[in-house]
């Protein structure tokens, strides 16, 4: 799946991707539908929001829309994974049919550790996902979507079966603390000086661990938050553009349209009228698919 527009025109999209030696992820990004990423092995780190995630074979993380995050890799080690894509529509029929109550939980935990027992039949599962998507005929959707929902049965019934993973660093936590003021500080006029001084770290220091350990400068995390707001705010609210752009803590109104229009590909008033955010495929460039 190189190159290729995510869920055109699909409900569910599954692949398999192994990643080359020579992989980097150039930027986060963010996305209209929703994304399992499910290890199978190797390792990577995952930045997701404002939380630092590491995975290990048989971790899985349940992506949901318009979350920045990124993937991080240390240049010794190796991954492969199985990714699938799919509709809010999709998630909003399954919640009807097999209950808010019983299964809401599943798309509020960001990361899960799949019991050793419950492995090989989601491994079963994805890879009977992998050659259906081959097949291409007409009922292809659905058997994806019915192979889909038998994955989400079997996150229901191992949540229970948890352990505990990768513990962070210290400097990972302070970063984590830091992502989480700025989630909570994003409307106000936040300064690089000020949550340096929040992570009791030099801004120098700060700039330095906070890019190592997330993958981003402070200025480009600080955007991906509030256009993240202002995406659900343009949507949701009738407030003007410039009006969004200051609730999210933009001062200048065509700063905001350029940033909103780099990290989304449509700009704040294309996308207020239903244009939707491209969904590219996340990781195309030098991966290898199985």
């Amino acid at each position: 799946m190189s190159n290729t527009m995510i869920l055109k025109d699909k409900s569910v999209q599954v692949s398999r991707i192994r990643r080359s030696s020579r992989f980097v992820m150039k930027r986060p990004h963010y996305h209209s539908y929703y994304e399992i990423y499910y290890l199978l092995s190797g390792k990577c780190k995952m930045f997701i929001n404002q939380d630092i995630y590491y995975l290990e074979p048989g971790d899985m993380t349940i992506i949901p829309p318009l979350e920045v995050h990124k993937a991080l890799y240390e240049p010794s080690w190796e991954a492969e994974r199985f990714g699938i894509y799919f509709s809010r529509d999709t998630v909003t029929s399954f919640l009807s049919l097999c209950g808010r109550e019983a299964f809401g939980h599943i798309f509020s935990q960001p990361k899960r550790t799949i019991p050793s027992e419950f492995r090989p039949k989601i491994e079963e599962l994805l890879a009977q996902m992998q050659d259906e998507e081959k097949q291409g005929d007409s009922y292809c959707q659905i058997q994806l979507c019915s192979l889909l929902h038998q994955i989400l049965v079997v996150l229901g019934r191992c949540q229970e079966a948890r352990r505990e993973g990768h513990a962070l660093e210290e400097a990972e936590e302070a970063m984590v603390r830091a992502a989480r003021y700025m989630n909570q500080h994003y409307q106000e006029g936040v300064t690089l000086g000020q949550v340096a001084a929040f992570a009791n770290m030099s801004p120098t220091y700060f700039s330095k661990k906070f890019k190592s350990s997330t993958g981003l400068c402070f200025k480009e995390y600080l955007n991906y938050i509030r256009v993240q707001k202002a995406s659900d705010m343009l949507r949701n609210t009738d407030l003007s553009v410039t009006g969004v752009a200051m609730a999210c803590g933009f001062s200048d109104g065509n700063y905001f349209g350029d940033v909103f229009r780099r990290l989304t590909g449509v700009s704040p008033r294309e996308y207020r009228k239903g244009k939707t955010v491209p969904n590219q495929a996340p990781e195309s460039q030098s991966f290898i698919e199985k």
